[in-house]
């Protein structure tokens, strides 16, 4: 058994495909179901469909478009990584236990339920067999932040892809305000390249992976400079925190992570989305973390 760690290239696309088939669900549904069991059910179903349908060249087109969908499942509930494994993709919960979606979805399109493969019987045993490693009870957000940083800085991989890691990568991000002047060229560099729009791009978990960990590199610099502590909110801690906050800051994706620095309450993803998405911002990345750093009005 030959087992070795995927290429970024291979496991961006498995990402991609899961968003995409995420997305097809969601619509379906009428509800966002995200990577979960409701999702898993109605791939069920469907793959039992095109089963019945008997159309056997179709198989193989589709097996890892759908195959990534219930590996990602898997991962976010239950555990483990993706890995090359004797030459196809597999989840590795460990040296010794592992498992195949992609080989399942080509079961059950091939055989269907009556011939004894349905991915979400799969699931199911997967979740029971290995529930040992199912990722612990939800992080609070200081240690998110913590789990993005340490994951950045180790090349250890960010559950749900990092886009633009390998510009990441080249951008010294050393801790200095400096390094700031590089994350603010980097997100004009990708504004100009690629024109993002901004519901798009949140569309794929790895961009959004890539925004937050920009927001907690925030936190890290402030927490350099100044040697205090940079508390973390969720939008509901926020609220518990600030209540008067409500009507200032609405409830959306840039206010879905904040802090408390030691000068003042800061949204960071503000600034970095504006210099991202907007033609025109005043806005700078370092200049806010600036205003943390030696005190001024919310940014």
């Amino acid at each position: 058994m030959k087992m070795g760690p995927l290429d970024q290239d291979t496991l961006d696309d498995i990402r991609y495909n899961a968003e995409f088939v995420e997305s097809v669900i969601n619509k379906a549904l009428g509800k966002k179901v995200g990577y979960s069991m409701e999702g898993v059910t109605w791939l069920d179903d469907f793959l039992q469909r095109q089963h019945e349908r008997g159309d056997k060249s179709y198989v193989d087109r589709v097996v890892s478009v759908y195959g990534s969908y219930l590996g990602e499942c898997i991962t976010q509930n239950v555990g483990g990584q993706w890995v090359a494994l004797d030459g196809t993709h597999a989840i590795a919960f460990d040296e010794t236990n592992g498992t195949f979606p992609f080989n399942k979805v080509h079961k059950h399109l091939k055989n269907g339920r009556e011939g004894g493969d349905s991915v979400l019987g799969y699931y199911d045993s997967v979740s029971v067999l290995f529930q040992s490693f199912a990722p612990p009870a939800k992080m609070g957000m200081n240690e998110q932040a913590q789990m993005y940083l340490n994951a950045f800085f180790t090349k250890a991989e960010i559950p749900g892809g990092l886009s633009f890691s390998t510009a990441l990568g080249q951008s010294n991000l050393d801790g200095s305000l400096e390094s700031l002047d590089r994350v603010d060229h980097l997100l004009d560099q990708i504004r100009i390249k690629f024109k993002p729009d901004f519901d798009s791009f949140l569309d794929m978990h790895a961009n959004q992976n890539f925004l937050y960990l920009l927001a907690f590199y925030m936190g890290h610099v402030i927490t350099k400079a100044t040697g205090g502590a940079v508390k973390w909110l969720s939008y509901q801690d926020m609220l518990k925190e600030i209540p008067d906050n409500r009507e200032m800051f609405p409830e959306c994706f840039q206010t879905s992570v904040t802090c408390i620095t030691p000068a003042m309450f800061f949204v960071p993803l503000y600034s970095i989305t504006s210099r991202l998405f907007d033609e025109v911002t005043t806005k700078s990345v370092r200049m806010s973390a600036e205003l943390n750093i030696r005190g001024g009005d919310n940014v």
